[in-house]
């Protein structure tokens, strides 16, 4: 191939965007796209997979260190919490509807509809305009970025035959996050008659704390302050 008819090839594919950033990106695999994301694990081994129940209730918050719950909101129908990293406010689902919430206040705040979006997964460390969801298309599950302030959605190419793939999709559902030594998790606890779950969280391999001790009431979906000060969760109420 001559060096003209390579520099032709090189043009043509710079104007057709083969080689811009943008598909470069879409051809990183889901666990390379959101390790940048905060909360998410680094180790896979260390990765469980939660329960895909619908999820929906009030917004509390308890400090990490434990102490006193406090409820964030007084409508319901809230899910999935995450921080945003000016510490300020949190994002959170309400049926199809993205929602930020004022930590002091509570103020609600429609931003946008996501039809499709199940799940909150993170805001990026190095872009929080980006939030990481997970949606529903064609019937499967998939992740993908949402640019809050274009409203732009894109989504992650995953490879279903990937073990780790697959594996960070079940992560991204369930109740589990990681932010380097710290993990917040849901683990069920039970009396004679009664089941429900508790968020916990747990510090450089030190044992596990019970931060809510819901004593019959349920706690899902925990997230993480970006400064490790608080945590919020799901309130879905008293099991039956």
């Amino acid at each position: 191939m001559s060096a003209t008819l390579k520099s032709r090839l090189l043009a043509l594919a710079v104007a057709a965007g083969v080689l811009c950033v943008g598909s470069v990106s879409a051809q990183e695999s889901v666990w390379q796209t959101l390790a940048g994301f905060f909360g998410m694990s680094q180790s896979p081994s260390q990765l469980r997979s939660g329960s895909s129940e619908p999820v929906a209730g009030e917004i509390w918050l308890v400090p990490a260190a434990g102490g006193a719950r406090t409820r964030l909101t007084a409508e319901g129908g809230f899910s999935s919490p995450v921080f945003l990293p000016d510490g300020k406010a949190l994002l959170a689902l309400r049926d199809d509807v993205l929602v930020r919430i004022e930590i002091t206040g509570g103020t609600v705040t429609e931003l946008a509809r996501v039809p499709g979006v199940t799940r909150l997964v993170g805001v990026a460390r190095e872009r929080p305009d980006d939030l990481a969801v997970l949606a529903v298309g064609d019937g499967r599950p998939r992740i993908e970025i949402f640019e809050r302030s274009s409203g732009r959605r894109r989504a992650v190419r995953h490879d279903p035959q990937s073990g780790r793939d697959r594996l960070m999709l079940a992560y991204a559902e369930g109740d589990e996050r990681e932010y380097g030594s710290v993990r917040v998790f849901i683990d069920e606890r039970s009396t004679s008659f009664r089941q429900w779950t508790d968020v916990f969280i747990q510090t450089a391999g030190r044992p596990p704390v019970d931060l809510t001790n819901g004593n019959g009431i349920g706690s899902r979906q925990p997230a993480l302050s970006h400064d490790g000060a608080l945590v919020a969760y799901v309130n879905v109420g008293r099991a039956r």
